[in-house]
């Protein structure tokens, strides 16, 4: 028989290879797991707890279970766990095992918000943020600046929108800009695309044609449309990168089943190609594709 102490030992372990305590691996090991942290969390370890409300949620060493998923949190928040406050909250906002309901969201969110949880601070940046009937743009900044400084690349770059637009806080092109770099540092599209915007253009930093290119590539080999687009741009134009028909072609494709400004950069393009070069850019396009998915399935 495996002893209590054991098992917390075992569960610790397991809990410091898997960032954010979302228990993954072999299936042996996920039931392995499951198995662990329901012993656990019947003893009423707030770990264990969430972590089982985690493997429900997820379906990992058990069937999928939303609403297990969401009593596990529950227990295990009311015990003061900030994650498990955190994924309750979520359970709140997206309907998953409890019904929508966005005063306890909050609620939720708040409390781990407090304990210094960065994606629940996150969260209510988004929910202060999304004028759903609580919009404070004081408060969203506010919290998505606690988060940013904890290094969550998501509040990071929102942070940084804050400041480009005016939102919550004063504009400041420099520091959106500062913003933006810290998280696409972190590999974050969105904020790569942002970063190539503030260079493309000279906002916030000094125009630099070459870094913008190099953001853009970035981001849109991360599937980003927007920097699909604009490095389509840049190649059709011949500004920066020598111009390439083909590569231009096969760039606003991909954007194009998401971008009507890509859909028209890709017709007005293709009205001065040939049938050859039209083809070539069909077959880049597929290679690139293939790559966008291979670096999705990396990440």
């Amino acid at each position: 028989m495996i002893s209590h102490s054991n098992l917390l030992a075992a569960l610790i372990a397991a809990t410091s290879l898997y960032p954010g305590n979302a228990l993954a691996g072999l299936s042996r090991e996920e039931i392995e797991s499951f198995q662990l942290n329901s012993r656990l969390a019947e003893q009423g370890n707030a770990t264990a707890q969430c972590n089982l409300g985690v493997l429900y949620e997820t379906g990992m060493g058990t069937a999928q279970d939303y609403h297990k998923a969401a009593t596990w949190y529950r227990k295990s928040a009311e015990q003061g766990f900030a994650q498990a406050q955190h994924n309750l909250g979520a359970c709140y906002r997206t309907g998953h095992g409890v019904d929508v309901n966005e005063v306890d969201a909050i609620w939720w969110f708040r409390k781990a918000a407090e304990q210094g949880f960065p994606k629940a601070q996150y969260n209510l940046g988004i929910i202060y943020s999304d004028g759903k009937g609580i919009e404070d743009a004081s408060m969203a900044a506010n919290w998505y600046l606690k988060a940013a400084e904890q290094g969550l690349a998501l509040a990071q770059n929102n942070l940084g929108s804050c400041y480009e637009k005016g939102v919550g806080v004063m504009v400041d092109h420099q520091k959106a800009a500062a913003w933006f770099e810290k998280a696409a540092a972190q590999g974050l599209a969105l904020a790569q695309y942002n970063l190539g915007l503030c260079y493309d253009v000279g906002r916030g930093v000094p125009k630099d044609t070459s870094k913008a290119i190099e953001l853009y590539r970035k981001a849109a080999y991360q599937g980003h449309t927007g920097a699909q687009n604009n490095l389509g741009t840049f190649y059709a134009d011949n500004n920066g990168v020598g111009r390439n028909a083909v590569e231009a072609f096969a760039l606003f494709s991909l954007a194009a089943p998401k971008s009507e400004t890509a859909r028209h950069n890709l017709e007005s393009l293709e009205r001065n190609l040939s049938k050859i070069e039209i083809a070539l850019g069909l077959k880049r396009a597929e290679e690139l594709k293939q790559k966008v998915e291979s670096i999705k399935n990396t990440r």
